[in-house]
């Protein structure tokens, strides 16, 4: 969903939101966004043996999802690094193989 085209709108309110806080974004949060972190935050304290609700939990979660959503805030980037004008299957393949494997390290940790 992140690197189509088809959510370019989504992105760009949620972007939108995030650089220029509006009474949007509280409900975007306690509705959605805020909840997903909460559960992020909880899953890699788990692997990383983190105390829960720690700052470093609530860090390492968000340096975790912000993996991710690069490909979607940094798209022009991405697409010139990989020299390409979209990601192709393979592509989304690898990446999600690669962000499994960073998630499989916090077990290592």
């Amino acid at each position: 969903m992140l690197t189509s085209e088809q959510s370019d709108k989504w992105a760009q309110f949620i972007l939108r939101e995030q650089a220029s806080p509006s009474a949007a974004f509280d409900i975007l949060y306690e509705h959605g966004s805020g909840r997903f972190v909460g559960a992020v935050t909880h899953l890699t304290a788990i692997a990383a043996r983190d105390e829960p609700g720690s700052k470093r939990a609530r860090l390492r979660a968000l340096s975790l999802i912000g993996q991710v959503f690069v490909f979607r805030t940094a798209r022009a980037l991405t697409l010139r690094t990989l020299e390409t004008k979209k990601l192709d299957q393979g592509d989304i393949a690898l990446l999600t193989t690669l962000i499994r494997e960073n998630i499989r390290l916090l077990g290592a940790l």
